[in-house]
């Protein structure tokens, strides 16, 4: 599980969001760019998305908690929503 603290939020999300959203900011980062990202998130103990500035400008900071391999944290939408940012990121990075 990741807490991402980004844009005065903190936002708890599954591993691989997490890794996406932290490639997806450096790889923004690094072009002087920034997006808005969506993904799924734990809010008030409720399952939700969140739409957050990544990239430039946006600073983040990111705390890893390691699972409790006998209580699986997954939420609804990780899947496309990882592959989405992965996407994101890789698109970013060609040239317009």
């Amino acid at each position: 599980m990741f807490e991402l603290y980004m844009n005065g939020s903190r936002l708890v999300t599954t591993d691989d969001v997490g890794a996406a959203v932290l490639a997806h900011s450096r790889t923004l980062t690094s072009l002087g760019r920034s997006a808005i990202i969506e993904f799924p998130v734990l809010a008030g103990g409720q399952p939700a998305f969140a739409s957050a500035t990544s990239g430039y400008d946006a600073p983040i900071t990111a705390v890893h908690i390691p699972d409790d391999p006998n209580i699986p944290f997954i939420l609804e939408g990780s899947s496309e929503a990882t592959r989405a940012i992965r996407r994101a990121a890789l698109g970013a990075d060609s040239p317009t």
